[in-house]
């Protein structure tokens, strides 16, 4: 999920995740059960980065799906 302002992108800094931690991240994470993306990503945002996001607001522009061994 990008948070754009003008010319600047939001970032985290990933701590205490067990993946990447230090780096710095655009929000993110996984679907619960049968949420649709954009509510995932309502509540990514929430849990995250403590931004309250309207789903009508999103812009959809694709998943990026990561696998692992």
């Amino acid at each position: 999920m990008f948070f754009i302002l003008g010319d600047q992108i939001l970032l985290s800094r990933r701590y205490q995740t067990g993946y990447m931690d230090g780096h710095h991240s655009v929000p993110a994470g996984h679907l619960d059960g049968q949420e649709t993306v954009r509510l995932a990503g309502v509540r990514e945002a929430r849990e995250e980065i403590g931004v309250h996001v309207e789903p009508a607001d999103m812009e959809f522009a694709g998943v990026f799906h990561r696998h692992e061994r």
